[in-house]
């Protein structure tokens, strides 16, 4: 079954829903929650896409990122991310952001609202194998080098989601 997303308006108002292959093809504005899962260290947990997905496959990105579903709010929505993609349960989650993104990706365009958060978690992560290949922590040094030297094996939503950085 096919999720089923809130349509907003510049103001962040709900103006209706429609499915998400419908909201990505017409690129209807819509929210979604950026998560970056760190560990005691300051280490971020980063993940590989599935190559299965539409959009962005094979590319590395945050810790989680979630749609909204209708009538949830952003931090709902990321803790809902962190368990179902890494199995993380009961984490302190901080609001650290948000930005506005509007990108194409062939005939596909992602137009969002995110907020970003971060959370810190100790324990062993468990990856939900149809939404990502693998992940890796990673210290944001090492990551911002990478970044730098080679930007095309990652998400364009990390790529954004750098400038939060300075905030652990």
């Amino acid at each position: 079954m096919e999720e089923i997303f809130e349509i907003i308006d510049e103001t962040g108002k709900v103006i209706g829903t429609e499915k998400r292959s419908i909201v990505h093809q017409k690129g209807l504005l819509h929210r979604a929650s950026d998560v970056f899962v760190l560990d005691k260290d300051g280490n971020i947990f980063i993940q590989q896409r599935s190559f299965k997905k539409l959009i962005g496959p094979g590319l590395w990105d945050m810790s989680a990122a979630e749609h909204l579903k209708p009538g949830e709010s952003f931090e709902q929505a990321a803790i809902r991310g962190v368990e179902e993609e890494l199995g993380v349960k009961a984490v302190d989650m901080q609001k650290i952001g948000e930005r506005k993104q509007r990108a194409k990706f062939g005939d596909l365009t992602d137009n969002e609202n995110v907020q970003v958060f971060k959370c810190f978690f100790k324990g062993k992560i468990k990856l939900q194998e149809e939404e990502i290949e693998q992940g890796k922590w990673i210290s944001k040094e090492d990551l911002l080098t990478e970044m730098a030297y080679n930007e095309e094996i990652f998400s364009r939503w990390l790529l954004y989601n750098r400038k939060f950085f300075y905030l652990f």
